[in-house]
Order: C-alpha cells, then structure tokens, then sequence
C-alpha cells in the first residue's frame, strides 16, 4: 500500500505545483501593477503590439488602473456598470492558427481512440462484461466532448466571442456540449472507480445492478448544472456560453451587464472545476483504499499500475485547465498566459486517447 500511497501524493503534489506556480507568477505581476502611485497614460494604456485592443460593455481590462488590494475577489474590486464601455485587451494569439492546429490534432486523437474502445465493445462480444461497459460509457463523454473541440478547432467558434462579439448558435451549442460532456466524462470516472470497490472490497456479485444509480449520477449532475446554465441565460439575456479567452467556447469570463467579472469566475470555478477536483480527491481515496486490500496478492501489483495511471490520464488533462484560471483570478487584468493556453489546447483535450490507452 505503501508505494500507491506515496504515488498518490507525488500526484496531488502535481496537481497543486501548476497552480502554484501560477499563482507566484500572478503575484510577480501584480507587484508592479500595485506599487506605481498613478494610473497609465490614456497614450500608454494599449500600446502592446501583440494585443488586439476593442470595446466591450461591462468588462474590467488590464488598461484600467489597478486596485489597492490585488486579487479577484477583493472588496474593492469594482463591478461593471450597466451599459459601460469599458477597454478590453485581447492577445492575438488565442487567434492564431498555431493554436487551433494544436488543438485539431490533441482532440482528433482523443476522437479516434474513444471510437477505437466503442468499436472493440460492439464487435467483440467476448468484451461484453459490466466493467467494460462503463468503459465504453466514459468513451462515449469522451467523444463528444473531443468532437466538441474539434468542431471548435475547424470553425473556430471561440474568436468572433473572444474578441467582444456576442455568441453565435453553433457557439453556444459547441460551449454546452464542452460543459456537459466533459463533466460527465469526469462522474464517469468516479463510477467506475466506486464500482472497482464494490467488486473487490464489498465483493458484491451483482454490481451492475448499481448501472441504473451510476446514469442517474453521470448524467443527472452535469444536466442539473446545464440546465441552471440555460435558465440563467434565458433569464439574464446574456452570453453565459461564449468568450472563455480559449479558442473554443465555454462558460463567459466576459462579464456582462447583469454579472460582474468576479461572479462569472466564481461561477466557473463552482459549476466545473470544484466537481472535477471532489472526483478526483474521490478516486484518489477509493484508489489507496483499494491497493491495502489487495496488497501481496497476485493481482495486486497490476491493480496498483492501473489505478495510478487513471489517476495520472485525470490529473494529466485537467489541471492545466485550473492552473490557468487560477492565474487569470489573481493577475491583474485576467489575462490569458500563452503557454498554459498551449498546454491546455494540446493536453485537455487528449482525454479521450489517453483513456483508451489506459482503460483499453
């Protein structure tokens, strides 16, 4: 048990060193930003050459002054006023076609190896077996949330709501599809993780009749939050789904006239992130717990390789997604880092063939 336990903690350590890093380089940024004695020169404000500058309602830039206390949610952090025209800075790279390349190929990767363990499940019948099937589940999310990005990738459905246009149809459709599937890729995981210890540590002999509860839970979350998503839209009239500084489209950080930036950031971090790190500290947990049963059997060193390899392919595409929100929550102006923008376009996606390698 010893070693999962020790393998499991280089890997929480993993997933929190990113953001930690981040979040030292925001601060190394927001020292400057917080020590000059007056604002920016109007002349000044947007001389970046590699920036896009233009006007969107409601949104605090990185040109506007900085506040006495740095950080997202401070108490003096400022809320859009309604129908403001406010600067907004928008880098050129997030159009780029380098990152819509890396982009296209990571999520039609993930495309071919989440057909790869569908196609395998319905041409061998032999494979037929409870386990597997909630493999082909968790490569069925896989696929359409791959298949999102691709989408993303050829039409480009992030830059028109990047740069301050409203969210198109196929944006917005694209940017749901993103939010629903790849959370439910992440409960998926949790099942199957939850159904591994019903087999061997509650050696239940009918676990699948639990498949009912594993689909209630799989999808009833992430459609609970899709359908708060919705009303929230439908009520607010505003661009819940859009401009999300990637180059795909997701939930807004563009804050609009009923919502502050802060809101919106905290709704990401509420609606997505804090349930995709509760699963992982959950399979985490069922993992170690797991490995001391099985420890000094026969199958106890490959259960142990395979379990940390799960856990590797959700730590692997998911914290670079949070790393770089956490960076934007705390860098003054929230703008987006080139390189973990790259690592998130090149490696997130990539769930879906790292999981047939893994599971397959």
């Amino acid at each position: 048990m010893r070693p999962l336990v020790r393998s499991s903690a280089l890997l929480l350590l993993a997933l929190l060193l990113p953001c930690l890093l981040v979040l030292r380089g925001a601060d190394a940024q927001a020292a400057p930003a917080s020590s000059s004695s007056s604002p920016p020169s109007s002349s000044s404000s947007f001389s970046s050459p590699s920036s896009t500058v233009l006007l969107r309602r409601g949104r605090e830039s990185q040109a506007s002054p900085a506040p006495s206390s740095s950080g997202p949610f401070s108490p003096n952090a400022s809320s859009p006023t309604p129908g403001a025209i406010i600067p907004v800075v928008h880098p050129d790279f997030l159009d780029g076609p380098a990152i819509f390349a890396v982009l296209a190929t990571s999520s039609s990767l993930s495309v071919a190896g989440s057909l790869f363990i569908i196609l395998s499940w319905i041409l061998f019948t032999d494979m037929h077996f409870f386990s597997r099937k909630l493999i082909v589940y968790i490569s069925a999310t896989d696929l359409f949330s791959s298949a999102a990005f691709l989408y993303a990738a050829v039409r480009k459905t992030g830059v028109m709501s990047n740069t301050g246009g409203h969210a198109s149809l196929e944006c917005t459709v694209q940017g749901f599809a993103l939010q629903f599937f790849v959370l439910a890729s992440y409960m998926w995981t949790g099942c199957f993780a939850y159904h591994l210890h019903s087999l061997i540590a509650n050696r239940r002999k009918k676990a699948h009749r639990l498949e009912v509860f594993y689909h209630a839970v799989s999808w009833g979350l992430p459609m609970l939050i899709t359908i708060v998503l919705v009303v929230e839209r439908l009520s607010l009239q505003s661009d819940i789904i859009g401009g999300a500084d990637r180059p795909w489209c997701w939930l807004t950080n563009h804050a609009s006239q009923h919502e502050s930036l802060e809101m919106e950031m905290i709704q990401q971090f509420a609606l997505f992130y804090v349930p995709a790190v509760v699963v992982f500290c959950y399979n985490v947990m069922i993992y170690i717990k797991l490995a001391g049963i099985v420890h000094g059997t026969e199958l106890g060193s490959n259960i142990r390789k395979r379990v940390l390899l799960y856990l590797l392919v959700f730590l692997l595409c998911s914290v670079w997604g949070l790393a770089h929100r956490l960076y934007q929550a705390f860098t003054p102006g929230h703008q987006p880092l080139k390189w973990l923008s790259y690592a998130e376009a090149a490696i997130g996606p990539l769930q879906g063939f790292l999981n047939a390698i893994v599971y397959g």
